[in-house]
């Protein structure tokens, strides 16, 4: 399945010299959103490049920049909400 995910984005591009192996281990436990996003860098870097290949590096290193730890995967990283009965028990109700 990881395979058809990065083949249908590269779809423009020769992904067929690709380290599937190598390729497939470093996205192991990353969110599809953040493939999709690692394969728009890889092919970012072909084109300029003015090349119509992805290598294997472009792509590994791409996915490892999303998963790196303050990198790109975590640029959204909300704070920590209460949960709803912290909230209740904050809330102040009108007296009536």
């Amino acid at each position: 399945m990881a395979r058809h995910l990065i083949e249908n984005r590269l779809t423009s591009f020769d992904t067929c010299r690709l380290g599937w192996k190598t390729v497939v281990e470093t996205m192991h436990g990353m969110a599809h959103a953040d493939i999709v996003k690692a394969c728009e860098d890889a092919a970012k870097d072909a084109v300029l490049d003015e090349r119509r290949q992805i290598r294997t590096s472009d792509l590994k290193e791409a996915l490892k920049r999303r998963r790196k730890p303050g990198g790109l995967e975590s640029e959204w990283n909300p704070p920590h909400l209460p949960l709803r009965q912290e909230l209740a028990s904050q809330a102040t109700l009108p007296v009536e």
